[in-house]
């Protein structure tokens, strides 16, 4: 594990992240409280890179009605509809079942490079160009596996954050009310905090963009979702049991048909060739010994669609 520190403005943090998207990583996280265009021009080419390469890149910010203007979330939200490989969602201040408004206001950077190498970088800088270029900013970069902390405890941050409400992907709707939202808030009090009033209507917008389920397309795809919804309740690592019986209700409910009899050995068929280094997909890592029987989906299933 190797640890650093990135101090704005006397040095790039744009440039630092473009580098490290040279080496063609299979994975670049971005969580943001705020963003901006010129922030997304700075990275740009580099994530255009990754994603013509096959790469996977994920983009989560906050709403604010101050920087982040409606026109970057249109762009993104467009961006998004190009490739397949890129995932994006706005989050806001309010977590499931909570009252109390709070901010949502993570600078968080990840990228997954061969071998599970993993550059992290948390700190202050929003995706913005004064955050990368201009501010006084200070931020911790760590190198290192993916198991290593706080890569580790990194990861598993960012996934909750992009996994779970209150984070949604904006439609149409979504982009077409938060510029009503925008223009409004801006013409009559441009630096007034949120008030009661549109802290409610944010809320309220998060509620029509509810995060579209993927439906899956075999037993693989099926053992996946399944890890997926769990890992949402808290329950990040499975054993063989309980993966069986999870899908075997979850393929009831959407009215799969299996050989239900062969279920388990189709079970342990897909785990073991989608084990990370295996011959499959990498979809699945194994936690202890080999003979454990416990399985955790790996960055790459987490976000597997099919």
């Amino acid at each position: 594990m190797e640890s650093s520190l990135l101090a704005v403005p006397d040095q790039d943090l744009g440039r630092f992240l473009n580098q490290r998207l040279n080496d063609q990583p299979s994975h670049f996280r971005i969580a943001s409280a705020y963003v901006s265009s010129a922030g997304i021009d700075i990275l740009r080419d580099g994530i255009e890179r990754t994603l013509d390469y096959g790469g996977s890149v994920s983009i989560l910010h906050g709403i604010d009605l101050h920087v982040t203007r409606p026109e970057t979330v249109k762009e993104l939200a467009n961006w998004q509809m190009d490739y397949e490989n890129l995932e994006y969602r706005v989050s806001g201040g309010l977590s499931q079942g909570s009252t109390r408004q709070t901010s949502f206001h993570p600078k968080l950077y990840m990228i997954e490079g061969e071998s599970e190498n993993h550059t992290v970088i948390v700190g202050s800088s929003n995706l913005t160009q004064a955050g990368f270029t201009q501010n006084t900013e200070i931020n911790s970069v760590f190198k290192g596996k993916a198991y290593e902390e706080p890569i580790s405890s990194c990861i598993s941050v960012y996934d909750k954050l992009f996994t779970c409400p209150p984070a949604v992907e904006p439609q149409a709707d979504f982009v077409r009310i938060y510029e009503e939202l925008w223009n409004e808030f801006n013409s009559q009090r441009r630096s007034a905090p949120l008030d009661v009033d549109f802290q409610a209507r944010l809320k309220d917008l998060l509620q029509i963009s509810p995060q579209p389920p993927w439906v899956p397309q075999n037993m693989d795809d099926l053992t996946v979702l399944v890890f997926q919804e769990e890992e949402r309740r808290g329950n990040a690592q499975l054993h063989l049991t309980q993966i069986t019986e999870l899908v075997r209700l979850r393929a009831e409910q959407l009215g799969f048909a299996f050989v239900w009899s062969n279920l388990h050995n189709s079970i342990r068929r897909v785990m073991g060739m989608n084990e990370v280094q295996k011959s499959g997909q990498d979809l699945f890592r194994r936690v202890g010994s080999n003979n454990s029987g416990i399985y955790e989906l790996t960055p790459k299933g987490r976000y597997w669609t099919g």
